[in-house]
């Protein structure tokens, strides 16, 4: 069968990130999956704690907007994260508990420092307002 006209736009198979990644995640859209699509969109499940310091925040930038999810996953009260991360945005500190999105314009230093409590999972969502 031939695909369809619109086939193309279509992500089957995620991209998956690199063996040891802090945090795990698949690519479900980017211009490498879609060419034109000029975004970038990464999923992944924070399930644990990662091995990090709150004086060695991961942190970085890049030139290009983002903006973070962090979704909480209890159907019964959709905006409890279910932890407590904290993060910074430049020198900054901020401290999310619940369902969240943050934008971090392009150049700002950003990152996630550790966690003051983690309940259960919860997912994180990445997009890059680019697709570079």
């Amino acid at each position: 069968m031939d695909a369809s006209k619109y086939d193309r736009y279509v992500v089957y198979v995620p991209k998956k990130s690199a063996a040891g990644a802090p945090f795990p995640s698949l690519t479900l859209m980017s211009n490498e999956l879609v060419p034109g699509s000029n975004i970038e969109v990464m999923f992944n499940w924070v399930v644990e704690i990662p091995d990090m310091k709150f004086d060695k925040p991961i942190s970085h930038a890049h030139d290009y907007d983002e903006m973070i999810l962090n979704i909480g996953t209890d159907p019964d009260d959709p905006e409890d994260l279910g932890g407590e991360v904290v993060g910074f945005l430049g020198d900054e500190k901020h401290t999310l508990n619940k369902t969240s999105a943050v934008f971090i314009p392009r150049n700002v230093e950003h990152g996630v420092a550790g966690f003051n409590r983690f309940d259960r999972p919860y997912i994180q969502m990445a997009i890059k307002l680019d697709g570079k």
